[in-house]
Order: structure tokens, then sequence, then C-alpha cells
């Protein structure tokens, strides 16, 4: 790969990563805020905590427990006494706040002995507000980063047989005329149009302007040139097979030695070779114990 073709490779790198995390931000997100499964009442339970023979009153306390975090449920609550005898029906809403157990008190008219619990709704937890404001910084830091990978840019030109290369990367901007750098800025920030210039070995003046958004102008004494046409194909294409031509010639020297290693080897008589005594391995089954679930009755 030729020196003057690192700048394009630069830019290219940079873009591809640069998209890669994007889509990974936008897959997470997506995730992130997805909908999730609605959460299922696996038990729930409750007990007397007073019960007034004046008031004829009974304070109780219900506690149900979900398979998964929720936010709130609306349940309502049915009362019985002894003789199984309705005594009513709360309607309440179980505030858990991202929790899969929650609990709230009733009051009811009558001396309880059972009760009944029918799920109305269930609101699912979503986004908390930090996470809200963290998905959106950095939402923002990562859209303005592939934006300025794709204000990179690098122009080739060929001036009576020289080759210049012009880079106007993120904090710094240079002028290369066969391999060396020739002139060159840097600036964390511009809000201004950068110009660099140089004299080139044949005496004729190179002039480069470079956009606040990166684009790139250059003049010869004075005169306006076109860049050379260059295609990012290409340039991935002979990346590529320097990578492999790269490999290659890193494989010939071992597979040399091993040859050498392999000539040198000697065949053992038969009385010196042991035979390797055969191993047989023992697979273990293991058997698993079943547990039977019973259901209880919810008593108070």
């Amino acid at each position: 790969m030729r020196k003057t073709e690192r700048e394009y490779i630069y830019i290219l790198v940079h873009r591809v990563i640069a998209i890669i995390v994007a889509l990974i931000c936008v897959i997470v997100m997506i995730v992130i805020s997805a909908p999730k499964s609605q959460a299922v009442l696996i038990d729930d339970e409750g007990y007397v905590e007073s019960y007034s023979d004046i008031l004829d009153s009974t304070t109780c306390e219900i506690t149900l427990n979900f398979d998964k975090e929720i936010y709130s449920a609306d349940v309502l609550v049915s009362f019985y006494d002894e003789n199984n005898d309705y005594l009513g029906n709360e309607y309440s809403t179980f505030y858990a706040f991202d929790d899969d157990e929650v609990s709230e008190r009733f009051y009811v008219d009558g001396e309880v002995g059972y009760y009944s619990v029918d799920i109305i709704n269930i609101e699912m937890p979503g986004l908390s507000g930090e996470a809200i404001i963290i998905d959106t910084i950095l939402s923002l830091l990562v859209m303005c980063w592939v934006i300025a990978t794709f204000l990179l840019s690098c122009k080739k030109y060929n001036v009576d047989g020289c080759e210049i290369i012009v880079f106007a990367g993120f904090t710094n901007h240079y002028i290369k005329a066969n391999g060396v750098k020739i002139d060159e800025y840097k600036a964390v920030l511009s809000f201004l149009p950068v110009t660099m210039s140089a004299t080139l070995e044949n005496g004729k003046v190179i002039t480069a302007t470079i956009s606040t958004n990166n684009r790139i102008a250059v003049k010869i004494n004075n005169r306006l040139v076109k860049p050379i046409k260059t295609k990012y194909t290409g340039i991935i294409a002979e990346f590529i097979k320097n990578i492999g031509r790269k490999q290659s010639e890193s494989r010939k020297p071992k597979a040399e030695e091993n040859c050498e290693e392999g000539a040198k080897q000697t065949i053992k008589p038969e009385n010196e070779i042991k035979e390797t005594p055969k191993k047989s391995y023992i697979e273990k089954v293991s058997e698993e114990n079943e547990y039977e679930q019973s259901m209880l009755s919810k008593n108070i």
C-alpha cells in the first residue's frame, strides 16, 4: 500500500466504525424501548391486622407477588366471612414502583374470613428519566461523530509528476508532496476557512483552501486544479490484497522451517515403538428430580 493512500484508509475506517457504533446504538434503543411482556401474578397472601367488635370492621393487608417487576396494578379484591357470605369488594391500585411485590391495606365492614383477587390491569415500568437523558446525550454525540467522519476529506493531485495529497481531518489539515508533509495546520475548532501554501521543488506555489465543512480547493500559481478521481472500492481491494500478501510472506519462513524439521525426523524401530493404551470415557447421566407444586387456599 502506497503512503499516499493511508489518508483514504483512515477516512474509510473511521466512517465504517462510526456507522457500526450508530447501528449498535439504534439497536440498543429499540431493545430498551420495546414493550415488555405482561407480568403474571404468581402468588398472593393476606392477613388481618385488627378487628373491631364495636364497629364490626376488619383491617387487613393484601400482598401480591408477580413474576417480574411492575409499576402498578389495578386490582379488585372481594371479601367473604367465615361462612363464605359475600361482604363486599374493594377496587384499588397497587403501586410497586419497579418492584415485583406490592401490598395494600383495606378496611372492610364485617369480620373477614376469605378473599379473592381479580387483576384488571398491570402497568409495566418504562424508561426512567435518567436513562432517557443519558440515551439522548449519547445519541447526539454519536450522531455528531458520524457527521464529522463524513466531513473528513482527502484529495490527490498530480503536478508535473509530483504527487500531492491534501488532507482535511478532525483537528489537523496538511499538504503532502511525494509522501512528505510540506505544510500543516492544527486546531480543535475552526470557524473560518483554513489556507495553507508551500513551494514545490519545481518552484511552483501550491495553495490549499479548506472550508469550515472540510471542502478542499487547490491552486497552483493561483490557478485552480482538479483532483484525481479516486474510488474507494479500488483502495479497499488493494488494501485487502496487501494484507493477503503480507500474510503469505509471513507464512513462507514457517513452512520452510517445518520442511527442514520433517526432513530431520527418523522412524523408530518397531521394537522401540510402544503401543498407546486405549482409553475409555464414561458418560455420567444426571437424573432430574421433579417437584410437585401444591396450591394453598388463601385464608386470613
